[in-house]
């Protein structure tokens, strides 16, 4: 006879069954039960399980949206800090919803005005990964041309610190050359009175 699964009545641990039996003994608890009873109790509790992971997570789902139109317009408004709470708590609820990631890169980017901050490529890269591919390709064409930017200030940057070092070294070359100068013109004045 085939094993079927069962849930004892009396102690609720998950056991297998003959089919075909009418009553058996639990293994952990030792009680005797109805093979019938302990079937529908493990049934019942498994599509009570399941029903209910499906309603928390649908619930989570819904709450993770209302938290993400929340980040939403608190972005809208500039209220940076306030959006990204928002937003981590969208993406604590519902990590595979691109949405809440990509909100956390506009806070974290000033929408898109802060050309210094390295912080949200991670959080960028994660949006990509959780995005459906309409959305993946949506998010490149907003964020691209900030990318863009931002290369384009880290590139005037370089060449501004490059100037700024090779400046400073003319200067101290002048610096030197002005003190050597006047060393010369001390050691001629004090050679020609002698």
């Amino acid at each position: 006879m085939a094993l079927i699964s069962a849930k004892c009545p009396h102690c609720g641990a998950d056991i297998r069954v003959n089919e075909g039996s009418k009553s058996g003994v639990c293994e952990f608890c030792g009680a005797t039960f109805v093979t019938q009873d302990a079937v529908t109790n493990y049934t019942v509790n498994n599509n009570y399980n399941t029903v209910q992971y499906i309603t928390k997570t649908a619930a989570s789902a819904a709450e993770a949206g209302e938290y993400i139109r929340r980040g939403d317009v608190l972005l809208s408004l500039g209220e940076f800090g306030r959006a990204e709470e928002a937003y981590l708590r969208a993406v604590e609820l519902e990590p595979a919803d691109w949405r809440g990631w990509f909100g956390m890169v506009k806070t974290r980017t000033k929408n898109f005005t802060d050309y210094e901050d390295t912080s949200h490529a991670a959080l960028y890269d994660k949006a990509r990964k959780v995005a459906p591919k309409e959305a993946s390709e949506a998010m490149s064409r907003l964020y691209e041309p900030y990318s863009n930017v931002c290369s384009y200030f880290g590139e005037q940057k370089a060449k501004s610190l490059k100037q700024v070092k090779r400046g400073n070294k003319v200067k101290t070359a002048a610096i030197v050359a002005v003190i050597v100068t006047v060393a010369l013109i001390a050691v001629c004045a004090v050679v020609m009175n002698l």
